[in-house]
């Protein structure tokens, strides 16, 4: 840690991290790579008064966009539904998820790891209307995981070029069912 003029140097801990910000509090939010590559790395915040760190989110790939119930306001989830909630994974300009997902690969639930899936549209759709085609996954709810205190959704694949990806989304847990989640699938 050094002062603005440069002044004051001082070591706050032994860890390797990127991207770090200053908390209100003193404490330091930064990306820690200490055990795993950039793609398998982990959020964590450090207490420089006493070099102890804490993980706040583990990241088990790089983050990819993706949207839990497309067009819904709000992503509400009964963990115990028997019904299958869709999952979209959106398109970038450099990354067409129509050919680039290795749909083998797709986990979903409260910690992505949830073998959920049901199966993948055949017929893509741009779900966030940006111009891109959209894959379009179910995935069985009751397969996913969730419990009552959840508040975001988590899908996991890999690229058919072997590079792990991460999406998250916020949900709501609810007591009713989605009607959505029991029509025909498309």
């Amino acid at each position: 840690m050094v002062q603005p003029d440069g002044s004051g140097l001082r070591r706050i801990g032994n860890t390797i991290g990127l991207n770090p910000v200053m908390l209100g509090d003193g404490r330091i939010l930064y990306t820690d790579e200490t055990l795993a590559p950039r793609t398998l790395s982990s959020i964590a915040v450090m207490n420089p008064a006493t070099g102890t760190k804490q993980i706040a989110v583990n990241v088990q790939g790089y983050f990819y966009p993706i949207d839990i119930r497309p067009g819904k306001p709000i992503n509400n989830v009964n963990p115990n539904s028997r019904g299958k909630m869709e999952v979209s994974i959106l398109s970038t300009k450099t990354f067409d998820a129509t050919k680039a997902i290795n749909q083998t690969t797709l986990t979903f639930g409260r910690t992505g790891n949830e073998h959920s899936l049901s199966r993948c549209s055949k017929m893509a759709k741009d779900v966030n209307n940006d111009g891109l085609p959209d894959v379009r996954c179910r995935f069985l709810t009751k397969n996913a995981g969730f419990q009552s205190n959840d508040k975001i959704g988590i899908l996991r694949f890999v690229g058919n070029d072997g590079t792990p990806y991460e999406g998250r989304d916020a949900i709501a847990i609810v007591n009713t069912d989605d009607l959505d989640d029991f029509r025909d699938e498309d």
